[in-house]
C-alpha cells in the first residue's frame, strides 16, 4: 500500500492564526502594547476579532461597504497600539474605540484619510 500525503489540508490552528494575525492584524508586542495591521481581502465582506489581555479587550474589525473600507479598533485602559491600515502610515494610539473610513478612489485604491477616533 503507497502512504498519501495532503500537503493542502490546513490545521484548525492554522487558520485560526492567519484569520487573526492576517485578516484582523491583531499583534502582542509587548506587555500592554499591539500592534494592529488588518489585511481585508478575498471575496470576505467583514472581519472581526478580539484579544482577552490582562487588561483588557483589543479589538479588530473591518467592514466592506459600497464607498470602500470601515476598520475599527479598541485598545483597553492603560495600553497603546501602532495601527496600520493599507495606504497609510502607522499611528500610535492610546486606550479608546477608533474608526477609520477608507474611500475607494478612482484608481480603487484605498484612501485613509478620514480619520474618525470616538474616544
Amino acid at each position: 500500500s503507497r502512504l498519501k500525503v495532503f500537503v493542502h489540508l490546513f490545521q484548525k490552528g492554522a487558520v485560526c492564526q492567519w484569520f487573526f494575525e492576517t485578516m484582523c492584524g491583531i499583534h502582542v508586542t509587548g506587555k500592554n502594547t499591539f500592534s494592529i495591521s488588518p489585511m481585508p481581502g478575498g471575496h470576505l465582506t467583514w472581519a472581526r476579532a478580539s484579544y482577552k489581555s490582562v487588561f483588557g479587550t483589543v479589538e479588530s474589525g473591518w467592514e466592506k461597504t459600497k464607498d470602500g473600507i470601515k476598520y475599527t479598533v479598541k485598545i483597553p485602559a492603560n495600553c497603546q497600539a501602532d495601527v496600520t491600515l493599507p495606504g497609510m502610515e502607522s499611528l500610535n494610539v492610546l486606550a479608546g474605540e477608533y474608526t477609520w473610513v477608507c474611500e475607494k478612489s478612482v484608481d480603487k485604491t484605498q484612501l485613509c484619510d478620514k480619520i474618525n477616533p470616538c474616544i
